[in-house]
């Protein structure tokens, strides 16, 4: 029989997993709803992928210590659904810590590192040539234009002579976060970005 907390994660996978595949579409463009939609589907699919490779974890680990150390030789003496339970508790646990610690650094704002280096090569005249990288934004439904007048802020205060962008800028199509990323053309850029 089934705990309340097994009941329980049952149901939260039930109906993330119902409201993405039935809610979802006709959600896509109806603004703040949509909104809070998107917080839960991001949520919901980043918990249960990091619960999938906890558990793949824990059981692999399970199968390693059973193996090394059997019944009888110092080994635990509990049932197969102890065990189980043992281990998906474990695999809950895991994933719950990671999911807070990259909900956390998700949304918190970026850092900035500042990196000097130095090239034989390089020539005199371009010594302190400052670029500016901006990497995994991803404006959109989540991180919004606020956010990115806030990047953009921050960059132009570096005086940067160039700005490279790498990794996940935006999240969505162009017709949805367009106007999100508008913030950006305000970059004060000598050479471009």
């Amino acid at each position: 029989m089934a705990t309340p907390l097994e009941t329980s994660l049952l149901a939260f996978s039930a109906v993330g997993f119902c409201s993405i595949v039935l809610v979802m579409p006709p959600l896509r463009r109806r603004g703040s709803l949509s909104r809070i939609h998107l917080w839960f589907e991001n949520v919901w699919l980043g918990f249960v992928l990091l619960l999938m490779l906890s558990t793949l974890a824990c059981d692999a680990l399970y199968s390693v210590v059973t193996f090394l150390a059997p019944t009888g030789r110092g080994g635990a003496d509990w049932s197969p659904i102890q065990a189980a339970r043992g281990r998906a508790l474990l695999a809950f646990a895991i994933a719950l810590v990671a999911a807070a610690r990259g909900l956390y650094g998700g949304l918190r704002f970026p850092n900035t590192r500042r990196l000097e280096i130095s090239l034989a090569r390089w020539p005199a005249s371009l010594d302190g040539y400052r670029i500016v990288q901006i990497s995994d934004l991803h404006i959109g439904p989540i991180h919004r234009r606020r956010f990115a007048a806030r990047v953009a802020q921050r960059v132009n205060v570096l005086e940067p002579d160039l700005v490279v962008v790498t990794g996940d800028l935006v999240d969505g199509t162009v017709e949805n976060i367009g106007m999100e990323v508008e913030p950006l053309q305000s970059l004060e850029v000598p050479q471009g970005v």
